[in-house]
């Protein structure tokens, strides 16, 4: 049987966002939509060790 040549899979790819999203897709949309909004006014705080114990 011949050797079938693959990629290395140790080996790390980089692919972009637009080679996995068509573009007149929803993704886009909801990207865009998140991109706009003031995460820092909706950041989670930080909960205390105490609490983090208990649960």
């Amino acid at each position: 049987m011949p050797y079938v040549m693959t990629f290395d899979r140790n080996q790390v790819r980089m692919c972009s966002w637009d080679s996995f999203v068509e573009p007149e897709s929803i993704a886009r949309l909801i990207d865009a939509f998140v991109d706009s909004l003031d995460i820092k006014k909706y950041v989670a705080k930080e909960v205390s060790k105490r609490r983090q114990a208990n649960v």
